[in-house]
């Protein structure tokens, strides 16, 4: 479960401070920075956890992904984001499914990671 846990908890701290940054572009990068840092490292686990226990078959590299959606203007370049579009809207479904779950609260997973079928 503590891998489940963290994600959930760098997932949502992410996403509150993401909320901020909307609000207020002063804030520090380093701290953007050390919280996408830290949720690539907890997804990555997960992803790991998938992989060797679950039915995950594809290559996986989360700061990369993060990397590329990160990237100025891709939503313009129509090639691009013929490939990245489907990938956001992942990361992004990913993303409320692990809010949704950090909000239900841990009693609510599953304790064989691979058995959380909607993340």
């Amino acid at each position: 479960m503590k891998p489940l846990i963290e994600i959930m908890n760098s997932n949502y701290n992410l996403n509150a401070f993401e909320q901020i940054e909307k609000k207020n572009s002063d804030l520090p990068t380093f701290r953007g920075e050390a919280l996408r840092e830290k949720y690539c490292q907890h997804m990555n686990r997960l992803c790991e956890i998938f992989r060797d226990f679950g039915n995950l078959k594809d290559v996986f590299n989360i700061k990369q992904t993060q990397t590329l959606l990160m990237t100025e203007g891709w939503q313009q370049e129509t090639p691009i984001a013929f490939y990245l579009a489907p990938l956001q809207n992942a990361v992004h479904d990913t993303r409320e499914c692990l809010l949704k779950m950090y909000g239900d609260g841990p009693l609510h997973c599953k304790y064989i990671i691979e058995d959380n079928q909607e993340l």
